[in-house]
């Protein structure tokens, strides 16, 4: 900013293009109460300057809205530390007409029903400015408890024409009393749900709750992210969807109806999750497959906003059935076999999280026969219980022939205890030796990140600090990223532990 000042003070006036790619690396968090200080302090220091921020439209089209508490300490301790302005919304809005609008909305309470009563005035207030400018919606997110998304109810009458890409997560809302809201109603009581005016040119939606009279056009989707009540309801919407490149099936209720068999031509990447895996169709074909992921839910952890309603405690009428055992191991494997046979292309990526639930009814042991399926995979990405299934980093190592040949980019998500004389990144040696043995053979990048169960003591925090950057599997990576190999390697609270390994071996050195 400093260096943009004396520019233009030495009379040298950047072209206007120029001039609205700065601003906008800028005001990347707009409607936020620093971002609007920012466009203020550019306004002041030119007319020309004034004239391009406030005369170009797209530099105001990407709004970023959010009343978010989040926890400090333990599940009962918590601040709110984010709540977006609704009059910089507006203004926002007003200096954005006409382009089309890019709109996150996140509302996450975690302590009580009365903090979110709190702000239903303002909410409401904001779903109000965003549902008067619905004409101009290009991709929108809305992600928050049933409040915010039931005043959607009646978005069938506005006109989408813009709409491209749309997403609505309803999260863990804390308990409350009286009736239920329009999404927590039973959906079989609930009057329709307006949605009939999606456009033909969505090419993207995620939706994360039923909504059983959804009218989309499904033959114009690219992307879909859904869950379903039953194999056939499935079936049923996945026939219409013939240019579909991107699937994730986040819940499938159980069924005992056959389904007939269906072949997804154009699929290039699907998502399962377990309850999906298991309850999914057989003769689901997938000819033009590159990538899959299978993904174990953590009914515990609200952080994933993308988990399927019906997997909620807090959502008791939207709740259903679809407990995975031991025994539907067999019938998960063989329905994940199939899928992948069936591709006539290599399978490139591969993502599997397991054993991560408080109560985990399978490990990555059960999904090792499904590694040889996968010769191809270039990009495999783990995340996993470092208590329970540490042995897979055994496995990857001392495999003969090696799993995955062809692997150039390796990403591992471990959750750890929080007992630092337990702690598996200082206590094993898997993980430098197979990044050393993976580089030998092809590896080219490599990335870390630590979640833990639960909240942890200052010990913990020591070992993000303190410990971890000094640690060996530190200067290895910091030796390796020295010669072009690709590192990254972060914790839960945020830390980048190998910038901290670089100032630690050079305040030692």
């Amino acid at each position: 900013m400093s260096l943009l000042r004396r520019s233009n003070a030495r009379g040298g006036e950047l072209p206007k293009e120029l001039l609205v790619r700065l601003f906008g690396y800028a005001l990347d968090d707009l409607p936020s109460t620093g971002c609007i200080a920012t466009a203020k302090a550019i306004a002041k220091v030119s007319k020309c300057w004034r004239a391009v921020l406030y005369g170009t439209p797209s530099l105001w089209t990407k709004l970023n809205i959010e009343f978010v508490e989040e926890c400090l300490v333990g599940p009962g301790d918590s601040e709110m530390v984010e709540e977006t302005p609704v009059d910089c919304l507006g203004r926002c809005l007003m200096l954005s007409h006409p382009r089309p609008l890019t709109i996150s909305v996140r509302v996450i309470i975690l302590s009580d029903h009365d903090v979110l009563q709190e702000l239903d005035g303002r909410l409401q207030k904001t779903m109000n400015m965003l549902l008067a400018h619905s004409y101009r919606w290009k991709s929108v997110r809305i992600i928050g408890p049933d409040d915010v998304l039931s005043q959607l109810r009646h978005l069938g009458y506005q006109r989408l024409r813009s709409l491209e890409s749309f997403t609505l997560h309803l999260v863990n809302t804390p308990e409350r009393s009286g009736p239920p809201s329009y999404v927590l109603m039973n959906p079989a009581e609930r009057p329709p749900f307006e949605t009939a005016a999606f456009p033909p040119g969505l090419h993207h939606l995620e939706v994360n709750f039923h909504l059983p009279n959804l009218t989309v056009e499904w033959s114009t989707l690219q992307s879909l992210v859904i869950g379903f009540s039953n194999a056939g309801a499935c079936r049923q919407v996945l026939a219409q969807t013939r240019n579909l490149q991107h699937l994730a099936i986040s819940h499938i209720g159980r069924s005992e109806d056959g389904v007939e068999p269906l072949v997804l031509s154009n699929l290039r990447s699907l998502t399962l999750s377990k309850c999906a895996a298991d309850n999914i169709f057989d003769g689901l074909s997938v000819p033009a497959l590159e990538e899959i992921s299978l993904k174990e839910v953590d009914r515990e952890d609200t952080s994933d906003t993308s988990d399927h309603v019906a997997h909620s405690s807090n959502a008791p009428a939207l709740r259903e059935r679809c407990n995975i055992n031991p025994a539907s191991m067999k019938t998960i494997l063989a329905r994940v076999s199939r899928i992948l046979k069936s591709s006539k292309t290599p399978i490139t990526a591969f993502s599997l999280s397991c054993g991560l639930t408080a109560h985990p009814v399978y490990s990555y042991k059960d999904f090792v026969v499904l590694f040889p399926l996968l010769p191809d995979v270039s990009r495999l990405s783990l995340k996993f219980n470092a208590a329970t299934d540490g042995e897979l980093l055994a496995t990857l190592v001392d495999q003969c022939p090696p799993l995955f040949p062809s692997l150039k980019e390796l990403s591992l998500f471990v959750e750890t205890e929080c007992i630092p004389s337990d702690d598996f990144l200082i206590s094993s040696p898997l993980i430098e030796e197979l990044v050393r043995t993976r580089q030998a053979a092809g590896l080219q990048r490599f990335s870390l990140r630590r979640t833990r169960m639960y909240h942890c003591d200052d010990s913990d925090y020591d070992l993000t600090t303190r410990v971890y950057p000094s640690s060996s599997l530190a200067q290895t990576l910091l030796s390796m990223s020295k010669e072009g190999f690709e590192v990254s390697w972060t914790d839960g609270y945020g830390a980048d532990v190998m910038e901290m390994a670089k100032e630690y071996q050079m305040h030692v050195r």
